[in-house]
């Protein structure tokens, strides 16, 4: 896997790759985790963190797809 920055255009794939992770959670402890929909994290707060200072996702690839994501608030 190869880790880059991430940008706008990476936002809905963040989006989704949330959705993945939020169901799992979900589907293990229901009484503490909601399942995904489009607000739990959709694409305007994805881009909306892209765009604040000292908060950085990066997108991890595999043969150019994305396949996960770090995201760090310094």
């Amino acid at each position: 896997m190869q880790f880059r920055l991430a940008s706008e255009q990476d936002a809905e794939s963040i989006s989704t790759l949330n959705a993945h992770v939020q169901k799992l959670h979900a589907d293990a402890l229901p009484h503490l985790f909601k399942q995904p929909s489009d607000e739990t994290f959709p694409v305007a707060t994805v881009i909306n963190l892209l765009n604040t200072p000292n908060h950085h996702f990066f997108i991890g690839e595999e043969k150019g797809k994305a396949i996960g994501y770090v995201y760090v608030e310094i």
